[in-house]
């Protein structure tokens, strides 16, 4: 029964996908199986080249590469996106990279992004994927605020005062994807 159900909705996933995603799955696979840097370098580069990204900006130390994603998402949603990018969505570990990510992110656009910060678990806690509290506790006058039926949970960044505000994450709004090396 479990076999059955498992194939019904795998089937039903790879129905969903529009043909360039499951292209690139299978690219991204086939990368990782053969481990071959040039495989890696082919499938970066059509990332690049996808409409609904914006790239790159490299903070100085070229640590990070932040990525920004037009098409407004949730954070569940942004966050899977980044990931399936083989990223994940920013946070600024310290004020060089917060600078970095405000200087990359201000031309770009004039609404708010999601970053990756959230205090699902302890409110008022701030944390990144890693449990991190955050370094960077730049909100905006009233924020973090907590207002709405189910409260705000996530984390959006203003790209032109690069000022925080606490938001329900089921909103949708742009991100920034970063790209760490290891």
């Amino acid at each position: 029964m479990t076999s059955k159900k498992s194939k019904r909705h795998a089937e039903e996933f790879l129905d969903s996908l529009e043909e360039d995603e499951i292209n690139l799955a299978l690219r991204q696979a086939e990368a990782r199986r053969f481990g071959n840097a040039n495989h890696t370098a082919v499938l970066w580069e059509e990332v690049l080249n996808s409409p609904e990204v914006h790239c790159c900006e490299r903070q100085e130390n070229g640590a990070v590469t932040y990525l920004f994603v037009k098409h407004p998402l949730n954070r569940q949603d942004a966050r899977v996106n980044c990931q399936r990018f083989r990223g994940d969505l920013a946070s600024p570990r310290n004020m060089q990279e917060f600078i970095a990510l405000e200087n990359f992110l201000r031309p770009l656009v004039t609404g708010r992004c999601f970053l990756q910060y959230n205090d699902m678990k302890t409110e008022g806690k701030f944390v990144d994927s890693r449990d991190q509290y955050a370094v960077i506790n730049n909100f905006d006058v009233g924020e973090p605020n907590n207002v709405g039926p189910s409260g705000e949970d996530c984390v959006e960044i203003t790209a032109s005062t690069g000022l925080l505000n606490d938001i329900s994450c089921q909103e949708e709004r742009h991100s920034i994807c970063e790209f760490r090396m290891k």
